[in-house]
């Protein structure tokens, strides 16, 4: 991955749902982030929910880590894995939603991520 501006996709969708939520935020990423994969990799964002990734497996060109996002009302959580580039990456997430008092279901997240620019607003 380049240092620089990237711009951030994280696309979930529930099974049996038709809608897809999308989240696209820009971060900015320093040499030093860069040479550490958990720092680059997406983050998990859930209304009410505190997310965190965990257990990261970084290989060549690629990651792998577990999602793990909780409240007091249920859980979210699953595998993710990435491919990286120098000025991109694509990857996915199989997760399982858990609310109190209702049958888990399973949603999926689409990652990806582009390099815009080396200077950073």
């Amino acid at each position: 991955m380049r240092p620089g501006l990237w711009e951030i996709t994280v696309s979930n969708q529930a099974a049996g749902a038709e809608e897809r939520r999308t989240i696209v935020s820009r971060y900015c990423f320093s040499a030093t982030d860069i040479s550490d994969v958990a720092r680059t990799l997406p983050r998990q964002r859930e209304p009410g929910m505190k997310c965190e990734n965990r257990d990261v497996k970084p290989q060549a060109g690629k990651a792998s880590w577990q999602i793990a996002c909780s409240s007091a009302d249920g859980s979210l959580a699953g595998p993710a894995e990435v491919t990286f580039a120098a000025t991109s990456y694509a990857g996915k997430a199989e997760l399982e939603r858990r609310k109190k008092g209702a049958k888990a279901e399973k949603v999926s997240s689409v990652l990806s991520g582009k390099w815009i620019e080396a200077a950073c607003k």
